[in-house]
């Protein structure tokens, strides 16, 4: 039985054993969203790019016209209702666990077509892009972020949460004020 949180709710529902449902209604690669110019998520949220794309959902940079500031907008695309379902628990648990290496949560809700949103801190470019130059990393570096990606691995895990995606595109490096590398795990 995977670990889980020990809340009322968890320890009161059964864990299913079944097949995940719903995992195959996803949005073509090819489908774009409508104009992003002339889009707007909830009235707070305006897109200036699409930062990635993935079977259920895409991943927008928006400006946050309420806080001044750019935030990371996931969209769900997939259509089912298992889907929506997931998606809603990721935002609820992202949203509950505080970790200073997990992304934080700004905001959840639905875009104006009805499709589920969770706006994020925008981080800027990922480890993974880092990767990609062929620039060799610093071994410090590399086992300062190992250690911080693995605390934040560390609080899901005590929250009852697998990851299931831990990349390099999912790891944001930044530099904290002490010149040191300073590591959240999307």
């Amino acid at each position: 039985e995977p670990a889980r949180c020990g809340c009322h709710e968890c320890v009161s529902t059964p864990v299913s054993l079944a097949p995940a449902q719903g995992w195959t209604e996803f949005a073509r690669p090819d489908e774009k969203l409508h104009d992003l110019g002339e889009m707007v998520v909830d009235e707070r949220f305006h897109p200036i790019k699409e930062l990635g794309r993935g079977g259920m959902g895409c991943v927008l940079l928006c400006e946050d016209r309420v806080l001044r500031s750019h935030a990371a907008v996931k969209i769900l695309l997939a259509q089912g209702r298992e889907s929506r379902q997931r998606f809603r628990e990721e935002a609820t648990l992202l949203a509950n666990i505080r970790h200073p290496h997990l992304v934080h949560v700004l905001t959840v809700g639905e875009t104006e077509a009805g499709a589920p949103y969770m706006a994020m801190e925008h981080l800027g470019a990922n480890l993974g892009e880092r990767v990609a130059t062929g620039e060799p990393l610093p071994w410090r570096e590399v086992v300062e972020s190992a250690g911080q990606v693995a605390a934040a691995l560390a609080a899901l895990h005590r929250a009852g949460v697998i990851h299931r995606d831990v990349k390099p595109g999912n790891i944001v490096a930044l530099r904290g004020v002490t010149g040191r590398t300073f590591v959240k795990l999307i």
